[in-house]
């Protein structure tokens, strides 16, 4: 074969290297594939989606969420194909260090069949979200394994030494259990599925009557923190430790009266927590009704890598002077209940930060997005678009939901 003219030379290299870069191309790259990268997936945005994929990259970063989401007991109890199958696959692509985009297409299919409240297609709030996640998942274990994970509710009234029975089953969020002053451990059964993100808030209400022993006590499961500073920080340097004591301030109601007395002397609410989850979420109230219109609180909310909690227990168990008692859920008080599960006395904890999710826009009109923490790198997620940004860069971030992993 005689070689080519030499003014054709460089038209036959150039073509046989481009046809070498395009086998390359074809033999080493797979749609939606992304070879040795230390990046997060993004997630695609099919149609107003964006509050979807911002909490799915926010609990893509706690990895309490994650283990718990493998639990084969779980997996045992749900059909082959339900919600929950459905939420653990998008964060095995989440998770996938070769995956560069994915969608959470298949989910939210999953949520819009199981719902006739909430538009999976028009934009919705990302608290609201996570917690129509947690009650799919709680109607869901109860379809499949014909018992619910809450059981045995009632309040302690000390007034009456009764435990008030509830007519209804309450929320998730809405759950009351015993409690008694000087306990220190809640004794709540929990059911070792339920999700990391529970924990246990002590209330109580007292009268400030000085002949007036009334006192009411009770323990409440909370999904997550929602705090405000609308009303309390405007014009102020704040901070999202200075927004959580505010909130768990003792709170005087000047003219209530109690149960008891009946006398307009005024009551005295505190609060809590007992039990610290292993994923604790916090919501910054954004959105506020001022001057007869929906307003957006824009406020900067100041937000470290790590949050301590020492502030956030009951004066009892803050003060030390705490001791166990026994706690009933029947309608006989002094009844002891064992727990498979007893929880652990509440102690000041270290919380590490692993996402913040900012909301953008107006109130009725918005984007949501996420920065997440993976492997000690941040990430900027924007629906399919990530980005690797500095803990500056986040920190300047008006958040609306933080994400903390328990470290002790």
């Amino acid at each position: 074969m005689l070689p080519p003219p030499p003014q054709l030379l460089p038209v036959y290299l150039f073509g046989g290297s481009l046809a070498v870069a395009v086998a390359y191309l074809f033999l080493t790259t797979t749609p939606g594939k992304k070879k040795f990268t230390t990046s997060i997936p993004g997630l695609e945005n099919n149609g107003q989606v964006c509050y979807v994929n911002a909490l799915l990259q926010g609990l893509a970063s706690l990895p309490s969420f994650l283990e718990w989401l493998k639990k084969e007991e779980i997996f045992e109890q749900m059909s082959k194909r339900t919600f929950f199958n459905d939420l653990r696959e998008v964060f095995v692509y989440l998770t996938d260090p070769e995956i560069s985009s994915t969608s959470a297409g298949a989910l939210i299919n999953s949520m819009q069949v199981l719902t006739n409240t909430m538009d999976m297609a028009g934009q919705q709030d990302v608290h609201e979200l996570f917690n129509f996640i947690l009650h799919l998942f709680n109607d869901e274990m109860t379809r499949n394994s014909e018992h619910s994970l809450y059981e045995g509710i009632g309040v302690f009234d000390p007034a009456t030494d009764e435990v008030e029975r509830l007519v209804r089953k309450p929320t998730s969020t809405e759950m009351l259990f015993v409690g008694h002053e000087n306990d220190d451990t809640s004794h709540k059964l929990k059911d070792p599925l339920s999700p990391p993100c529970y924990g246990i808030m002590h209330l109580k209400l007292q009268c400030i009557g000085r002949n007036c022993s009334f006192k009411k006590q009770t323990q409440e499961e909370f999904s997550a923190i929602c705090v405000s500073g609308a009303r309390y920080f405007d014009g102020k340097l704040v901070t999202v430790e200075a927004m959580l004591r505010k909130y768990f301030a003792p709170e005087f109601r000047n003219g209530a009266a109690c149960n008891m007395c009946k006398q307009p002397n005024g009551l005295i609410a505190s609060q809590g927590i007992t039990l610290f989850p292993d994923a604790l979420l916090i919501r910054i109230e954004r959105i506020v009704y001022e001057y007869g219109s929906l307003c957006k609180w824009d406020k900067h909310v100041a937000f470290g890598a790590t949050l301590r909690t020492e502030d956030f227990q009951p004066d009892h168990v803050r003060k030390g002077s705490a001791t166990s008692a026994a706690v009933s859920t029947s309608s006989e008080p002094s009844e002891k209940v064992s727990s498979p599960q007893p929880f652990k006395k509440a102690a000041g904890k270290l919380y590490q930060l692993t996402a913040v999710t900012e909301h953008r826009g107006t109130p009725n009109f918005g984007h949501y997005v996420t920065y997440r923490k993976h492997k000690d790198q941040w990430f900027y997620a924007n629906d399919k678009q990530v980005q690797r940004v500095s803990f500056a860069d986040v920190q300047r971030a008006e958040a609306y939901m933080l994400y903390y992993e328990l470290v002790r």
